[in-house]
């Protein structure tokens, strides 16, 4: 699949909304089950897993939490504070973004998982930019608020 825009904001963004969908409590609820807290407008933190092309998917392993997307405009959060075991909204995730673990990234209690298809799409293998690759952080953060403006119009 050919890197634009739409691919490197659009897809990703689909895909962060999808995942918080599959949480039964995104605010905290009083009976101890799972909840947590989503940013429908954040915009990725660019300094943070740029991606040459493809999209990974960070987890934090002891809960099986989704915590962002790496991209090519760097790590976009998808859930933030939380509580409890998110392992059957992970397994869910797994099945529909065909998730494949990359295990030369995993680290101590954070996997990472190549997103390989969305919505019937097969998506590039992940390949993480080199740092001095890297989209400069003003321009980043101008196409992604710009992005961002864009989506919240529709």
């Amino acid at each position: 699949m050919t890197s634009t825009t739409n691919t490197d904001l659009q897809i990703p963004y689909e895909i962060r909304h999808f995942i918080a969908s599959q949480v039964p409590h995104l605010n905290w609820n009083s009976q101890g089950n799972s909840w947590a807290i989503f940013t429908p407008n954040a915009t990725p933190i660019n300094y943070f897993y740029q991606m040459k092309q493809g999209i990974l998917l960070e987890v934090v392993d002891d809960t099986h939490k989704p915590l962002a997307l790496c991209t090519r405009y760097g790590s976009w959060q998808i859930l933030g504070s939380s509580m409890g075991s998110f392992e059957k909204v992970f397994e869910v995730v797994k099945q529909r973004l065909n998730l494949r673990k990359v295990e030369e990234l995993s680290q101590e209690n954070r996997s990472f998982w190549a997103v390989q298809s969305w919505n019937g799409v097969m998506l590039d293998l992940p390949i993480m930019d080199k740092k001095e690759e890297f989209i400069p952080s003003a321009e980043a953060y101008k196409i992604c608020e710009k992005f961002i403006k864009q989506q919240c119009e529709l």
